[in-house]
């Protein structure tokens, strides 16, 4: 529930209702899934997956739709980066600092599925602006390896520290 999805089912029923032609597929698995199931009858529901069955997952969908907004950092948004899959999101959380609008995908209100599903249809109805986020999704992956975003995260923390007690005093090695 904390990943909205809530959300995503409502969009989807909006988009079903204005007969855009599109199959939503789950990937994963959780406490939720007998109840999405039964919301979504239409969707296919692949279950946990790793590896290449979950990057082949990624790899043939058109279009990543993540709801959430508490996510903090958003690794899945990563993966569909990496499978060069532009990704609907909402404004809120960690999405918002991973998605530049209109290069690697596209942002939607928070909690708003109307706003959710009218995002994901722009994407859906527009192949040549789909691919032309597909390279830019792939290289905006490309700036993330857990080397380099924990070297940010320690000069975010060195800054914090000099801002509010003064020079930071080097560990002897």
């Amino acid at each position: 529930r904390e990943k909205d999805l809530d959300d995503l089912v409502a969009a989807v029923k909006i988009l079903s209702a204005r007969s855009l032609r599109f199959r939503t597929v789950v990937v994963g698995d959780g406490l939720m899934r007998p109840e999405l199931e039964a919301r979504l009858p239409e969707a296919h529901f692949t279950g946990y997956q790793v590896g290449p069955d979950l990057a082949a997952w990624y790899a043939s969908a058109d279009v990543f739709a993540f709801p959430s907004t508490t996510e903090t950092f958003g690794n899945v948004i990563l993966e569909a980066f990496a499978s060069a899959l532009p990704v609907v999101a909402v404004n809120s959380g960690g999405s918002k600092d991973l998605i530049a609008p209109d290069e690697n995908g596209l942002l939607a209100r928070p909690h708003d599925a109307e706003d959710f599903a009218d995002t994901i249809a722009r994407l859906l109805c527009d192949p040549a602006r789909r691919e032309a986020m597909r390279e830019r999704a792939l290289r905006s992956s490309e700036r993330f390896d857990w080397g380099e975003v924990n070297r940010r995260l320690i000069a975010n923390y060195r800054q914090v520290i000099r801002e509010h007690r003064g020079p930071i005093q080097e560990p002897a090695v």
